[in-house]
């Protein structure tokens, strides 16, 4: 319970609305093999991106896994059951060679020898056999508080512009008078930075909820949703190219 609260917080920190946005990249990857092998070593690797931040190389990381729970379903073949996040304070540092945190011989300088010889035990008993990786910049957001899961939307909007200006405009009161009703504690919209073109989206938003019953409500949808923004679909989004529940499992934060 302390580390998705403490996610929370960091998930503030990074997602906050602000006129300095943050960037942030999006690994999604798909592992065969020895899943509790994969996510000891990413407890492992938590200490290498908690140095990064502690450095200022990065503004936090948090290492997520697909909702696979009852009533739900289960990752599909060539769906990616992992995801990490990791946030800067703008696109320059993204592409700073700090940013790749886990390469230049920092893992083996961080870790003790017994964690760096287990790392190399456990690399042995997964693959990694797809990732796709994407930049966003965060447009604006609320965050009340606690959450359990994460809901992350892609779309291809036809006027992004509008489409970010719509939420901010019409979509962030209403969230701010309904979130808690909802079991919503975490709302968010960003625009798509990296990669682009007529394939991918061009915008992103977010949804944490209490619980996943909570989440599955807001999907369902509230009547008072209907009235909210009837023009929208002159410019907003036909249908959500993915919609993707993940859970918390693991972060590095720097506390104030």
């Amino acid at each position: 319970m302390k580390y998705i609260f403490t996610l929370i917080t960091l998930f503030t920190l990074t997602f906050s609305y602000s006129q300095a946005y943050q960037t942030y990249t999006m690994h999604f990857v798909q592992v065969e093999g020895d899943l509790n092998a994969f996510e000891e070593r990413e407890k492992l690797m938590q200490k290498v991106a908690q140095d990064a931040v502690d450095r200022g190389d990065i503004s936090f990381w948090a290492f997520l896994k697909r909702y696979t729970g009852t009533g739900y379903g289960t990752t599909t073949e060539n769906q990616s059951n992992y995801l990490w996040v990791q946030s800067n304070s703008d696109i320059s540092a993204v592409m700073s060679d700090k940013n790749s945190w886990w390469g230049g011989g920092n893992i083996k300088r961080v870790l003790s020898e017994d964690e760096f010889k287990r790392a190399q035990e456990l690399n042995k008993k997964f693959k990694r056999v797809k990732t796709t990786n994407i930049i966003l910049e965060d447009q604006v957001s609320i965050v009340l508080g606690l959450g359990s899961v994460i809901q992350f939307n892609f779309a291809q909007a036809a006027n992004p512009n509008k489409f970010i200006q719509d939420n901010i405009e019409k979509w962030k009161p209403f969230f701010q008078e309904n979130m808690p009703k909802m079991g919503m504690l975490n709302w968010g919209v960003a625009r798509m930075i990296s990669p682009q073109g007529a394939n991918w989206p061009n915008v992103s938003t977010w949804d944490m909820f209490d619980s996943i019953e909570s989440l599955m409500k807001y999907r369902v949808g509230y009547p008072e949703m209907a009235n909210v923004n009837p023009d929208g679909p002159a410019y907003n989004p036909t249908f959500w190219a993915s919609r993707d529940i993940f859970e918390p499992i693991i972060f590095a934060f720097k506390e104030e």
